[in-house]
Parts: C-alpha cells; structure tokens; sequence
C-alpha cells in the first residue's frame, strides 16, 4: 500500500526498524548470579584520552554536541577536565540522560530502484558526543578484562 503523509511513512520505518519491547523481563526474581569476574575500578583519564583518540574523527553526532574529531584531536586536552564528570557517574550513582539520548535519521540507501520498499532506507543514529566518548571508555575497559580473562578470543572486538 502506498502511504499518503510523513506521518504514515513514520509509522512504516517505526515498524521495518525497531520491533516492540519484550513484553517481560525473563529474570527470574531470586536469580542467584556468580561472584564478579573483577573488581570494578573507575575509569582514568588515561583511559579516557586512549578511548577518545580511537574514536572514528568524522562520524556524526548529535547536533549541538561536540564532535568526534574534537575528540579525537583534543584528547590529551580534554581528558582531564571531563573525567571528574565520568567518574561522578559512578561514585554519585547518576546517568544523565542526555549521555544516552539519540536521534535516529532515515536516509534512502544508493542504487536501491524501488524507494517504495522501507527495506530502501536505512536508520542512521546520531548520539551526544560525550556519551559516545564514554561509552567507548567503558568499552575499551570490559573488552580489554574479558580478553585478559579469557571469556572473549584475543582482539576479537579491539581489532
């Protein structure tokens, strides 16, 4: 079927795209789960400028937050002024927000003939710089302490 408005083609990405919530956890309420596999520590601002200087440069990022090639070129300059801000995530127990908000844009995939089909478009997030900053800081740290614990192969996801 063809649809007539904006709105209509919303709702037909909504469902090509993102399929419902499950409807209930499956955890069960007296899960007894193994001791931890490593002492958690809070991140370094090390950590923080190695993370930032491996992320990609021209990837996009939310507008109105900063970009990753500021990042990626700041990284030894930045590090020490936005790893309290990281840190306080933890020792204050508060996620903001605005870490983990995105916008999710649909662009028409080249050469595709029929832009009538949604399998056409693909969804392409853009999330806040800083989030993606500390995400990969967390990241590179989980990866590296699977890796060294055996639970992942070697370089299996640090490449």
């Amino acid at each position: 079927r063809r649809v007539q408005d904006n709105s209509e083609k919303g709702n037909v990405f909504q469902t090509a795209f993102f399929p419902p919530k499950p409807a209930t956890m499956v955890v069960p309420p007296d899960m007894q789960y193994p001791p931890p596999a490593w002492e958690f520590c809070l991140i370094t601002n090390e950590q923080i400028e190695r993370a930032f200087k491996r992320m990609k440069p021209l990837r996009a990022t939310k507008p109105g937050t900063i970009p990753n090639s500021v990042l990626t070129h700041c990284a030894d300059l930045l590090a020490s002024h936005i790893g309290p801000v990281y840190r306080a995530t933890f020792t204050m127990e508060e996620y903001p927000d605005v870490l983990s908000a995105t916008n999710t844009i649909i662009l028409r995939k080249p050469g595709k003939s029929d832009y009538q089909n949604p399998n056409a478009y693909r969804p392409i997030i853009l999330s806040d710089g800083w989030g993606r900053g500390f995400h990969a800081t967390l990241n590179q740290d989980l990866v590296a302490w699977c890796e060294h614990l055996g639970l992942i192969p070697d370089r299996h996801f640090s490449g």
